[in-house]
């Protein structure tokens, strides 16, 4: 690496001429440009606050002090400004970096070697589950259903997979947990029942201001009392995501995730939908949580406003005006797989949906590239 200037050398060496840390870019303004202390701690603040009003008042006084006071060619002095300009938005002073590279190195040793014990230790500190269930997958990590005989209070490892826990149900909370793991096991439905409305001979009665009828219900909807005989018959995955926030036994959009991830997850569409100022053309896409059709006053026509999960962690709003929504309401129905095109509006963070490709025209795609 060659360095302009020996201060430079200086303050950079360590990091290979990379500005790594918020005390580099104060020293190169500093002792290298020799700019007024003003400066200097306008300079701190548009790197950390990712200013570009503030950068681009300090791009002229700032490579002015390296040619001046520095000595550097004005093609250099420029160079520099351009690498401190791409260090905005990441800022970190070095005591900072440090730490989270520490923590990186040991979080991401403990995923290699001891995958299972890493990612059930996430599960059940982490509010994301979807996207750590999605990434226990993905590593060959089985997840076992909740279960009212197996399961715990949070996540555990069980037989080598990991097993959901009580409190990853909606509206079973720690108390309504810690009252069916300490009377843990029923033989069937009918002593579960029995012990949660009057107790039985060994089993104390439950207090139903936390264990009451809908945590009971939503057991059932998960699947957590069919070992015990009491299966639930409706749609599994659409309870799952409703109750958990994830998809287990049956994911609507198996088969159709390469659709949607061929639009949705390229990296400008994926900038613009999650904290990109800019509005554009933008694709969401995954399952219809949602669908509610509004009838305007003023002309009686119909349109719609949409809910479109991805994942646990990622759902957007969209808005289908008449036009739109008449030509697709037939075809759109909640739980399916969809994907959609639109104009992204940062402001309202939701989409104008003016292209929608429902789940038929999606298995059309399917079929005529198998075909």
């Amino acid at each position: 690496m060659d360095y302009p200037h020996k201060k430079i050398e200086e303050i950079c060496s360590t990091t290979y001429g990379i500005i790594l840390f918020d005390e580099q870019v104060i020293q190169i303004t500093k002792d290298v440009a020799q700019l007024s202390m003003p400066h200097v701690v306008k300079m701190k603040k548009a790197v950390k606050y990712y200013s570009a009003e503030w950068m681009a008042d300090l791009k002229d006084p700032f490579i002015e002090g390296m040619i001046n006071n520095a000595g550097l060619s004005e093609a250099d002095a420029a160079e520099w400004f351009i690498k401190i300009e791409k260090f905005c938005g990441y800022s970190y002073n070095k005591a900072h970096a440090s730490a989270y590279t520490i923590i990186s190195y040991w979080t991401a040793w403990l995923k290699a070697n001891y995958s299972i014990e890493f990612m059930t230790a996430l599960l059940s500190t982490s509010g994301n589950m979807g996207w750590y269930i999605h990434d226990s997958k993905r590593m060959g990590i089985e997840i076992l259903p909740p279960d009212v005989n197996e399961s715990d209070v949070n996540f555990k490892i069980q037989d080598d997979a990991i097993r959901i826990g009580l409190t990853s149900i909606k509206h079973l909370g720690g108390k309504a947990a810690d009252q069916v793991v300490a009377n843990q096991k029923f033989s069937d439905y009918k002593e579960f029942l029995q012990w949660w409305e009057e107790g039985t001979d060994d089993k104390k009665k439950p207090d139903h201001r936390s264990m009451d009828t809908r945590a009971v219900e939503n057991l059932r909807r998960v699947g957590a009392l069919d070992s015990i005989g009491a299966e639930f018959k409706g749609e599994r995955g659409l309870a799952e995501m409703e109750l958990m926030g994830f998809y287990l036994t049956h994911n609507p959009m198996e088969g159709y995730q390469p659709i949607i991830d061929e639009k949705v997850l390229t990296e400008k569409n994926d900038n613009r939908l999650n904290g990109g100022s800019e509005d554009g053309w933008a694709y969401v896409g995954g399952t219809l949580d949602r669908i509610y059709e509004h009838t305007v006053k003023s002309n009686g026509k119909k349109m719609a406003f949409l809910s479109v999960r991805y994942d646990d962690a990622r759902a957007w709003d969209v808005v289908l005006f008449a036009n739109t929504w008449a030509q697709v309401k037939d075809h759109l129905h909640q739980g399916d797989p969809v994907l959609i095109k639109g104009q992204w509006q940062s402001e309202k963070e939701s989409l104008l949906g003016y292209k929608v490709m429902p789940k038929e025209k999606m298995d059309e795609k399917i079929d005529s590239q198998e075909n």
